[in-house]
């Protein structure tokens, strides 16, 4: 026997459920907008998007924005950003989210960070090679004063030093 259940429904507009007071009888409930009142379920709400996954949606993107712009800006990191970004879509979007952890050039960091708070050592140096190259044109033929210039080499010598004593693979 079929029975249709107005009222529960989940995003797809289909929930199937086995009954329990009578063998063999599954439950399906069809989601018409307008006709069919729905109810509160725990289970058939939990994937759809509230305002705190959307404020976490708009988070994770801007956080990719930032991160794709530190590949071409010398002092904005890539890294954090993208690892932000993947705590910003785990929160609010599993499509999202398995997007970034499947990207062919950031996901392998991202999940090895995620994992096992590691950084392959080809990635340290190159993170290192990027930081120098990207601030020796800008110290070298800058017009900048010399406080700025030692403020730049700091930052860039902490930058270096973090990597390198992070976790290995």
């Amino acid at each position: 026997m079929l029975t249709i259940m107005p009222g529960r429904f989940d995003r797809i507009g289909l929930h199937t459920k086995r009954a329990n007071d009578t063998p063999g009888t599954t439950l399906i409930t069809l989601f018409v907008v307008g006709f069919l009142k729905p109810r509160r379920c725990a289970h058939c709400y939990s994937g759809w998007l509230t305002p705190v996954k959307l404020l976490y949606n708009i988070g994770g993107c801007i956080c990719v924005g930032l991160g794709f712009l530190g590949v071409f800006l010398p002092l904005l990191p890539t890294t954090p950003f993208l690892l932000l970004a993947a705590f910003c879509f785990s929160r609010g979007s599993a499509t999202m989210h398995r997007w970034l952890l499947e990207h062919p050039r950031m996901g392998s960091i991202i999940r090895d960070w995620n994992e096992n708070r590691v950084i392959r050592p080809r990635v340290k140096a190159a993170a290192a090679v990027a930081v120098v190259l990207v601030m020796t044109p800008a110290l070298v033929f800058g017009g900048y004063s010399l406080a700025l210039k030692a403020v730049s080499i700091g930052v860039g010598i902490g930058v270096i030093t973090m990597i390198c004593r992070q976790a290995s693979r």
